[in-house]
């Protein structure tokens, strides 16, 4: 196991909710999460300070690890997702799951960027300067710097909860554990979702929060250990993506008509037979029926409740370890559908309920 921190993250990563680069703009809210998680600290170098130091003990903490990626950039509808890892917090502040965690922090993310292989070379060397004060050869984009950041995590085993983000967060998520992390053979992902994200580009862009599946897709030694749960916004049948690609789909109409339990059934068995011992859980808020989860780039109607949602967890718990998660696509300070204010948010509300049931398996 590695006992040191790379002295990098330090400027690429932040105290947590301070990921999206402001100066004033939402400063409340972020100072309600710096008071309860660093309640000592006396200023904004002081804080920093701590959280390094806290950062340093990073290999020998036996709690699940928190990260943030409040990334949007990959987004495409509506934007706002960027809110969403400071927002969750605050929430599992209030619902008492937040201290289970230990709080990695944030990705600094800059709001023009995505991938590293997307930014032109003098600009790379431009935001380096910037990020860094120096030209040594470490990522700026914020999928990238995360893919670097959860690599050397999974690598050590590390369990980890990380808070989006779009969904192209995924990509950097589960290319990072597929890559780096020792029991990716014997893992299976649970993919919630009202969108399969299975276009292989969008408008010429390879990954984004509507293509970044199949760029994961690649590094599984057989797709059909890839579930997607909760499909109802899709310009194609199930049948389509099941054989272009391999995946599993229960669609969200099976799932709210309650006969999904053989399938599920059949799917632990096969996944048994082959070897499967862990799940990794991504999860996109618009799997959520939109009356529950509004707050969200591109809610949908029809979805999941998180009754159903919870009910599957724990049908898969049965049988395998939670290995690690992801939580997407929350927009708290986006209002579709009228949706209730931030103190009484439900979107916010249903995500903390499935957080807890991450919680408490990863605990």
């Amino acid at each position: 196991m590695e006992t040191q921190t790379p002295t990098w993250w330090e400027k690429a990563l932040t105290p947590p909710g301070s990921g999206v680069f402001t100066v004033s703009t939402g400063a409340h809210r972020r100072q309600q999460l710096e008071a309860h998680a660093f309640p000592q600290h006396r200023g904004r170098d002081d804080l920093r300070r701590l959280w390094w130091d806290k950062v340093q003990n990073l290999y020998f903490i036996e709690r699940p690890i928190l990260f943030g990626i409040p990334s949007d950039t990959g987004g495409g509808i509506h934007r706002g997702a960027n809110w969403g890892p400071l927002e969750i917090r605050l929430q599992m502040i209030k619902d008492g799951i937040y201290d289970s965690f230990f709080d990695l922090g944030d990705v600094l993310c800059h709001p023009q960027l995505l991938l590293d292989e997307y930014v032109e070379p003098g600009l790379k060397e431009k935001i380096r300067e910037f990020f860094y004060q120096s030209k040594q050869p470490h990522p700026v984009a914020p999928l990238s710097i995360a893919q670097d950041v959860l690599g050397t995590l999974y690598k050590n085993k590390k369990r980890v909860l990380t808070l989006g983000g779009d969904h192209s967060v995924g990509y950097a998520t589960l290319s990072a554990f597929f890559n780096h992390h020792p029991l990716a053979n014997k893992t299976a992902v649970l993919h919630f979702d009202a969108h399969t994200d299975l276009l292989t580009s969008r408008m010429g862009l390879p990954v984004c929060f509507g293509s970044w599946v199949p760029h994961v897709l690649t590094k599984l030694n057989n797709p059909g250990h890839w579930l997607q749960l909760g499909i109802r916004a899709s310009g194609k049948p199930q049948s389509h993506w099941e054989s272009q690609f391999g995946v599993k789909q229960l669609w969200a109409n099976t799932l709210n008509s309650g006969n999904f339990h053989d399938s599920l059934n059949s799917i632990i068995q096969e996944w048994e037979n082959q070897g499967v011992e862990h799940i990794y859980i991504t999860f996109d808020i618009d799997a959520l029926d939109a009356e529950l989860a509004p707050a969200t780039g591109t809610p949908e109607p029809e979805g999941l409740n998180d009754e159903t949602c919870i009910q599957i967890f724990r049908r898969f718990f049965n049988h395998f370890n939670l290995i690690g998660a992801d939580l997407v696509e929350v927009a708290p300070y986006i209002n579709p559908r009228q949706a209730p204010t931030l103190d009484n948010n439900s979107t916010l509300n249903h995500a903390a309920l499935i957080l807890a049931e991450f919680q408490h398996r990863m605990t």
